[in-house]
């Protein structure tokens, strides 16, 4: 998966990373009404903690207006983002030596929707995505087969058929708050592309499950400014002393 994973989840980029019924789906704390204009606040920079690794990672974030322009890692490669109008159509990324690593095309349909996702790097891998009436949104994925859930514009849950066998199922639940991403142009029409995280707010759990008894719960806290964006954030891994600590400064 590639380094977008962390624009979702800052936190996710040092980590790795069927009902329909809604009244079983996770529920989203709602945000409380505010008086404060937080449409311009973007994320500048995160820095990134582990407590089994030394020292820190600080990944920077440049943007044109509310468009994202630069995502910049700490061993010198970064992601460039490519419009079309608003719609996030190209990512690009490069090595610190300037040579380019991989690309993620992004195509929609006459609504702005999400259709399908090109991974080029070492190979093709395609997504394709359809747009159900209930609001859901089945997907292929190398052979991968599923349905994604939403509730208040996140995923909540997802299942999915392996294509070596087997089913699995993800379910998320969100804080009320905003996540550090949310003003960025662009990003709530392709975001679920790479599963869960929090397009609006922030993720709180992630719970899975797959064939074979595979199961765990990874869990988030965080602690949030006036404006109900967080600016540090405590990732524990299922079943690990494995702690991810994240610090977010906005512009």
């Amino acid at each position: 998966m590639k380094k977008i994973v962390l624009l979702l989840s800052v936190v996710a980029l040092v980590i790795a990373s069927c009902s329909s019924d809604a009244d079983s789906l996770p529920v989203i704390v709602p945000l409380a009404d505010s008086v404060v204009d937080t449409n311009g606040i973007l994320l500048k920079k995160a820095i990134i903690t582990a407590n089994s690794v030394s020292g820190a990672d600080e990944i920077n974030f440049t943007y044109a207006g509310n468009k994202l322009n630069r995502i910049t890692y700490p061993n010198g490669s970064y992601d460039v983002y490519i419009y079309t109008g608003d719609l996030i159509t190209e990512i690009r990324n490069y090595n610190a030596d300037n040579t380019l690593s991989s690309t993620d095309d992004f195509h929609y349909n006459s609504s702005n929707k999400l259709i399908g996702r090109n991974d080029l790097g070492s190979g093709v891998f395609e997504t394709s995505y359809v747009h159900n009436s209930n609001g859901t949104i089945s997907f292929n994925d190398s052979g991968d087969s599923g349905v994604i859930y939403f509730q208040n514009g996140e995923i909540v849950r997802i299942t999915k058929n392996l294509s070596g066998g087997g089913v699995s199922e993800d379910t998320y639940t969100y804080d009320g708050m905003n996540s550090p991403f949310k003003n960025i142009v662009g990003f709530d029409k392709m975001a679920f592309a790479y599963w869960g995280s929090g397009i609006f707010h922030n993720e709180l759990t992630y719970h899975y499950t797959a064939t074979g008894g595979i199961t765990g719960t990874d869990t988030t806290t965080y602690t949030y400014n006036s404006n109900n964006f967080p600016i540090t954030s405590t990732h524990t891994l299922d079943n690990s002393s494995d702690v991810i600590t994240a610090q977010y400064f906005y512009q």
